[in-house]
């Protein structure tokens, strides 16, 4: 009887992984072929002083408008491969031009477009928006430079690059930089003109709620522990006049039921509805510990994801001052605290703030966007004019 059991079983598991290679298969000629069809329309696709943008992480979409909006300014129409991992992001879907037109892909495709010498010289250069590439495909090498995972990229016919170095600290030879004309999205140690994206399109500057809300965006390194001890404090001090918004990947462990209706963890989002909820909150807490040696490359070799919001859609910022300088924060256009216990009180500030006090803060923040913004546009001119970094620097 056992032997029976086992036979029907192993026969129903076989026929099981048959039909899932099967389905395998089919999905591998599927997708080899809209690649196809995706690689065909570029080829034939006929270009005027436009700019070929490179994205192939399933990830960094969230910069990709704010360097659109640069070279839209400086006269360009734009051509953007995005990993087609991205295309549910809808990233884009504050953008509002003409002049853009995305193709998603798979990295094997875009490997393809780089390696069409004809192709790229119908483009007036390259904008690599990753210098750094951290692919599934890629398992233990992660991450390589678009360099090594695509064998030199060929260059348009002036031999013009530039790519963005999210992370300095990961590039050990620095000649890449000048030949990839690096630039970061903030002020590094390595002194790499700084180009910060941090436009999303079309944007509402909204005014302060009278229930306060805090928008924490979480990653991986983040731990919350702290912000369920303040929350707690808060609730009993403030009682209903604030809210915490969580958003990302992470994990987090199940809280207090009376903490639930003070703090709502929405997991990951769409760029579209991360764009809604960051328009209707007040406040972003990019809770980054000053005493987690990892977070020192905030300051050092690169940037937050949430000091982009908070420039773009004008939202003052709670942060520790060890970060706070480095990116432009000051007393008067977010609330700056000294020690993680100061945290409580900067919050209370926050929901004490009235509607006029916080345009004020909000009227502060966009003199250093504004200027963030103009530099940044500055240097990216500069690097296309003169055709990159000079060698002899």
């Amino acid at each position: 009887m056992f032997k029976k059991i086992f036979s029907i079983t192993k026969g129903l598991e076989y026929k099981r992984v048959k039909i899932l290679c099967l389905k395998f298969k089919i999905k591998v000629k599927i997708d080899k072929k809209l690649q196809n069809n995706v690689l065909k329309k570029i080829k034939k696709r006929k270009v005027d002083n436009t700019v070929l943008m490179l994205e192939v992480n399933p990830f960094h979409g969230e910069i990709v408008v704010g360097y659109v909006d640069y070279l839209l300014k400086l006269g360009y129409n734009v051509d953007i491969l995005l990993n087609k991992k991205l295309k549910k992001e809808n990233l884009l879907c504050r953008l509002d031009s003409k002049k853009v037109k995305v193709f998603y892909m798979n990295p094997t495709t875009m490997r393809a477009v780089l390696q069409d010498q004809a192709l790229i010289n119908k483009y007036k250069f390259l904008f690599v928006n990753s210098f750094h590439l951290a692919l599934p495909e890629l398992e233990g090498e992660l991450p390589v430079s678009i360099e090594d995972f695509f064998n030199k990229p060929i260059s348009p016919e002036n031999g013009f690059i530039t790519s963005v170095v999210h992370r300095t600290d990961l590039v050990k030879d620095s000649l890449l930089f000048k030949k990839y004309n690096a630039t970061t999205l903030a002020p590094t140690i390595e002194n790499l003109p700084v180009v910060n994206p941090f436009r999303f399109g079309n944007v509402k500057y909204t005014s302060k709620n009278k229930k306060t809300i805090f928008l924490i965006p979480g990653d991986g390194y983040r731990t919350f522990e702290s912000i369920i001890k303040v929350a707690n404090e808060l609730s009993s001090k403030k009682g209903d006049d604030f809210m915490i918004y969580v958003t990302g990947r992470l994990p987090h462990k199940e809280i207090s039921s009376e903490l639930k209706k003070y703090i709502k963890f929405l997991g990951y989002l769409s760029y579209k509805n991360l764009y809604k909820l960051v328009e209707k909150c007040d406040f972003i807490i990019p809770y980054l510990n000053p005493d987690d040696p990892q977070h020192d490359w905030y300051v050092q070799t690169g940037t937050s994801g949430s000091f982009q919001l908070s420039y773009g859609f004008l939202k003052p910022i709670i942060v520790h001052s060890k970060f706070a300088v480095h990116h432009g924060f000051n007393d008067e256009n977010s609330f700056v605290y000294a020690s993680n216990e100061e945290l409580l009180s900067k919050m209370i500030n926050a929901i004490e703030q009235n509607e006029q006090e916080y345009a004020t803060m909000q009227s502060k923040l966009k003199i250093v966007a504004d200027s963030i913004y103009e530099t940044s546009y500055n240097n990216l001119k500069s690097l296309i004019q003169n055709k990159g970094i000079s060698h002899d620097k």
